[in-house]
C-alpha cells in the first residue's frame, strides 16, 4: 500500500493545508484528501507542485507500506 506523509510533513514545516493551497494552486479539496489519505490517484504535476513548495522530494511525500504491515497498523481504526 502507497500511503501519504503529507500530514507529517506539514506539520513538521509548521503549514496549514490552505497555505500549501496557496503555494502550489492545488484546490483545497486534492490537498485535503492527501493529507488524510483518501487520495486514490495522484496527478504527477501536483506532485511536482507540492515536492516544489515544500523544497522535498517524492520519497519524502509517499511511503511504501507492505498490506500486510497496513492491514495490521489500521486494524479497527477504519
Amino acid at each position: 500500500m502507497i500511503v501519504f506523509r503529507l500530514a507529517s510533513i506539514l506539520r513538521d514545516f509548521n503549514m496549514t493545508q490552505m497555505e500549501l493551497c496557496k503555494r502550489t494552486k492545488i484546490r483545497p479539496a486534492t490537498i485535503n484528501g492527501m493529507y488524510h489519505g483518501k487520495t486514490k490517484r495522484v496527478n504527477v504535476v501536483n506532485l511536482d507542485k507540492i515536492c516544489r513548495a515544500l523544497d522535498c522530494t517524492t520519497e519524502d511525500i509517499l511511503e511504501y507500506i507492505p498490506d500486510e504491515e497496513y492491514e495490521e497498523f489500521f486494524k479497527g481504526r477504519i
